[in-house]
């Protein structure tokens, strides 16, 4: 999907659970809100955000996390992110599902419809 060569070889920033369980990576350059009451609040250049579907993180093929694990276990699996650089993004015409490929052979998946079409 070509409209996603942007954010391919960023490296995460951040990443977090916000409401709901929901995962979000925070990639490239850490910037700071322009709203003022989010002054001295920062975010990634581009952000990737499960929105209440379900996810799995997988260290090559061992599933290390997913979105209904115990927080403490989340925590630790979103740790090995920070400074791992996005690769590849794939997904699946029949289902939206989709992946992606992070450096040291991390990957998560997002299950559902995460990239509209």
């Amino acid at each position: 999907m070509k409209e996603l060569n942007p954010i391919i070889n960023l490296s995460c920033a951040k990443v977090y659970l916000g409401y709901g369980g929901t995962l979000k990576i925070d990639l490239g350059e850490m910037v700071e809100y322009t709203h003022p009451h989010l002054k001295g609040s920062f975010h990634g250049t581009w952000r990737v955000s499960s929105e209440y579907e379900l996810w799995r993180i997988y260290k090559s093929t061992e599933i290390i996390a997913g979105s209904y694990d115990e927080e403490s276990v989340i925590e630790t699996a979103l740790k090995i992110f920070v400074d791992k650089k996005l690769k590849q993004v794939d997904i699946s015409e029949s289902s939206s599902d989709t992946r992606l490929h992070f450096g040291d052979s991390l990957q998560v998946d997002f299950f559902g419809n995460f990239f509209h079409r």
